[in-house]
Formats: C-alpha cells, sequence, structure tokens
C-alpha cells in the first residue's frame, strides 16, 4: 500500500487516527517520509510539523483509515 511505504514502512508508523478530512500520523523518523508516494494515493495535501503528519483525503478519510489499519495489521 503506498500510503504504508510513503510513511516510512510499518515501524516507522506510530500512531494512526483520523479526523473529518485528514488522516494524522505519528512518525518514529520523519525523514523517511516519501511525499511524491503519498501524492498517488488521491491525497489533497500534505501537512508536516516535527513527527505529525496530516495527509488530506477529504470526507472519505474514514475508509482510508480503516484501509491503512487492515493493511498494518497484515505486515
Amino acid at each position: 500500500m503506498n500510503i504504508i511505504r510513503g510513511l516510512g514502512g510499518k515501524d516507522n508508523i506510530k500512531a494512526v487516527e483520523n479526523c473529518i478530512t485528514r488522516l494524522r500520523v505519528t512518525l518514529a523518523d520523519p525523514s523517511l517520509l516519501d511525499e511524491s508516494l503519498i501524492k498517488k494515493t488521491e491525497s489533497r495535501g500534505i501537512v508536516k510539523k516535527d513527527n505529525d503528519v496530516q495527509i488530506v483525503y477529504g470526507l472519505q478519510v474514514a475508509e482510508v483509515h480503516q484501509a491503512v489499519e487492515e493493511q498494518l495489521a497484515k505486515l
């Protein structure tokens, strides 16, 4: 899944949540973020601050969050 790879892989993802329009992720090492992969996932933007990343998906973010959680559980 491009989102997980773009975030630096499973081991780099410390927490995943969502609000109404954004996937909120805490990363262990933000330097592993690959914005080009994230942009291929129909995201509308990326906001970065320290180890926190917010990826804007709009109202479908709940489905994106669920898909990410399911993929992380399989890895």
